[in-house]
């Protein structure tokens, strides 16, 4: 499974279990891919599904953009979903940032440091520790530094989603992908475990 997550695709909240046996199973990056597509139906409703249990007053603006986001899917406008569930998870990547000290380390965020910062998958974890390695694992990929000189990634990548925005970017795997981290993110929240203060 840590294979599949640091390739950066989330497996806490959702996506279903079924789709979750499919990903570990795939050999490699672009089979994942084809399995998330395959799967799109399912993890649209998966993410809708967890939408509905995030209560916090806090939190409803991004739900219901990441609802927006499950609706653009549904209807077959994968890119625009992606931009908006792209947008949606650094505004929250960044309110975690901002009220989590063990993670911004009196520091502001940066895409460079996401990777030293974000807590490790370890065996002697809490259950909680352990949920939130898993949050976290993908974001490092998501994160991944991307430069004019770079081939475009062919996962999704923050930057290149915002800088690269065209058929290599912009697939519906990566749509997926992007509604994935951003509901994961916001659900996770939604325990009270981490803080958040959301700029808006």
């Amino acid at each position: 499974m840590t294979d599949v997550m640091r390739g950066g695709i989330p497996l806490t909240w959702v996506p279903p279990a079924d789709v979750i046996r499919a990903l570990v199973a795939a050999p490699d990056g672009p089979a994942r891919a084809i399995v998330l597509e395959a799967n799109r139906d399912a993890i649209v409703g998966s993410c809708r599904q967890v939408l509905t249990e995030v209560a916090s007053p806090d939190l409803q603006h991004q739900v219901r953009l990441l609802e927006e986001c499950v609706d653009m899917m549904d209807s077959g406008r994968h890119q625009g979903a992606q931009a908006l569930a792209a947008s949606v998870w650094d505004t929250v990547c960044r309110g975690v940032w901002r009220a989590e000290p063990h993670l911004n380390g009196g520091k502001r965020w940066n895409y460079k440091e996401v990777d030293a910062r974000l807590p490790d998958i370890d065996d002697d974890d809490t259950v909680i520790e352990f949920r939130q390695a898993y949050l976290f694992a993908p974001f490092v990929n998501a994160c991944d530094s991307f430069w004019d000189n770079d081939p475009v990634p062919t996962t999704f990548n923050r930057h290149a989603n915002v800088h690269a925005a065209g058929p290599t970017q912009y697939t519906v795997a990566n749509a997926l992908t992007a509604l994935m981290l951003a509901v994961s993110l916001v659900r996770e929240l939604e325990e009270g475990i981490l803080s958040v203060q959301i700029h808006v």
